[in-house]
C-alpha cells in the first residue's frame, strides 16, 4: 500500500519541493496523536507513510494520500465548526445526551405542531413547508357511482373508498342523498352517516328514524347511535322513549355496542316495560355498560324471579371482572342463589375464574 501511495506521489510531483508543498506532513514538521495528544517529529522516514503512536494509535502523515489515489480530495460534507463542536460533545456525554433529547424533543414538536398532518386516505398535507404531500382524494366518482342506481354492484366499494378519505365535506351531500325515494344505496349511504360520525348528519337521520319505512328507521337509528356524541345519545333516548317504536328499535341501538348504546338501555332496564328485552339484549351484546343495573335487578328481592335470575344469566355472559365479582356475591342469595352458583361453577371449569 505505501508503494502505490509514493507512486502516487510521483506522478503528481516532479521535484521533491512540488512534493513538499502537497504533502502536509513534509520532513521536519510534527504531527500530534489525537488520541493521547504526544507530538511526534516527522523525519524523512516517515513522510508520507503510516506509523504507530505509544498509546497504540495509528498515524498516517499524509492523510489525503488516499484520496489523491482516487482521484483527488473530497470536500467534507460536515463543516469543519461542526466537526469541533460533535467532538467536545461526544467526549462530554453527560451533556451532549439531555441536549440531544432536547433538540429531539425540539423536532418532534415542530413536526406535531406545525408540521403536516396525516389524513385517512389522502397522505400527508403539508401546510406550506416544502414538503412532498399527496393531493387529497376527489369523492366527486365515488358520490356518483352512489347516486346511479344502475352500478349497485360498485357501491359497497364506494363506500368503502368515501370512508377511507375521511372527508367531512361530503356529509351534507350524503345527507341529501339518504332522503331521496328509490335511492338504492340509501342503507349504505345512512351507514356511512353513522361511521364518519359528524353531527351535522343528526337532524337528517332523526327525521327519517320516525319514518313509516321500519327498515330505513332501524339504519337510521343505529347510525345516531354509532354517531355517540351526547345530542346524539339524547335523540336515541327521545326515540326508545316512545313505547310505540322502543321494542322495534332497542335491538338495534344494542347492536351498536358502544358506551351510547350501553347507557341508553340501562335507562330500559329501569322500565318495567322493557326491562325483560333490555336485560336480554345487555346479555346477548355483552354490554358492560349495563353491569351496574343488571346487578341491581338481581340484588331487588321485589322483582320478579324471572328478571333477577335473568340478569345473572346476562351478567354470565358479560364475563367482566367486575360481573363475576357481582355473580360470587350472589352465590348465598337464598332465592337466586342456585343460579349464581351454576354460573359461577360453568366458568370455573372453563378457567375463567
Amino acid at each position: 500500500m505505501n508503494g502505490e501511495i509514493m507512486a502516487a506521489k510521483k506522478k503528481t510531483a516532479g521535484t521533491k519541493n512540488a512534493a513538499d508543498q502537497e504533502n502536509p506532513a513534509a520532513p521536519g514538521k510534527t504531527i500530534e496523536c489525537p488520541e493521547c495528544r504526544r507530538v511526534h517529529e516527522v523525519d524523512a522516514a516517515r513522510d508520507g507513510v503510516q506509523f504507530t503512536c505509544e498509546c497504540g494509535h495509528v498515524l498516517d502523515t499524509d492523510p489525503l494520500a488516499k484520496a489523491k489515489k482516487g482521484g483527488g480530495a473530497r470536500k467534507s460534507l460536515i463543516p469543519a465548526a461542526w466537526k469541533t463542536r460533535l467532538v467536545a460533545l461526544a467526549k462530554n456525554w453527560k451533556v451532549s445526551v439531555p441536549v440531544g433529547a432536547g433538540l429531539v424533543a425540539l423536532i418532534l414538536a415542530a413536526i406535531f405542531f406545525h408540521g403536516p398532518k396525516f389524513v385517512l386516505g389522502g397522505g400527508f398535507q403539508g401546510h406550506g413547508t416544502g414538503l412532498v404531500t399527496t393531493a387529497r382524494a376527489n369523492p366527486e366518482p365515488c358520490l356518483k357511482m352512489l347516486e346511479d342506481n344502475s352500478r349497485q354492484a360498485e357501491h359497497l366499494k364506494a363506500v368503502a373508498e368515501l370512508l377511507g378519505m375521511h372527508d367531512s365535506t361530503i356529509v351534507p351531500r350524503l345527507c341529501e342523498m339518504a332522503t331521496r325515494d328509490g335511492l338504492v344505496a340509501k342503507k349504505l349511504v345512512l351507514q356511512l352517516l353513522g361511521q364518519l360520525g359528524d353531527e351535522r348528519a343528526l337532524d337528517t337521520l332523526g327525521q327519517l328514524s320516525g319514518g313509516a319505512d321500519l327498515e330505513t328507521a332501524r339504519q337510521a337509528v343505529a347510525s345516531i347511535t354509532q354517531i355517540g356524541t351526547p345530542r346524539a345519545e339524547s335523540l336515541v333516548s327521545k326515540l326508545i322513549a316512545q313505547p310505540a317504536k322502543a321494542r322495534d328499535l332497542l335491538e338495534t341501538v344494542a347492536a351498536v355496542r358502544n358506551d351510547a348504546a350501553g347507557r341508553v338501555l340501562g335507562t330500559c332496564l329501569q322500565r318495567p316495560a322493557l326491562r325483560s328485552q333490555a336485560i336480554d339484549l345487555a346479555g346477548r351484546f355483552r354490554l358492560s355498560r349495563c353491569t351496574e343495573g343488571l346487578s341491581s335487578i338481581a340484588r331487588d328481592r321485589e322483582l320478579r324471579d324471572e328478571d333477577r335470575i335473568g340478569s345473572l344469566e346476562a351478567l354470565g355472559r358479560i364475563n367482566q371482572p367486575e360481573s363475576r365479582r357481582i355473580l360470587r356475591g350472589l352465590a348465598e342469595d337464598s332465592t337466586v342463589g342456585w343460579k349464581a352458583r351454576e354460573i359461577v361453577g360453568k366458568d370455573e371449569k372453563a378457567g375463567e375464574y
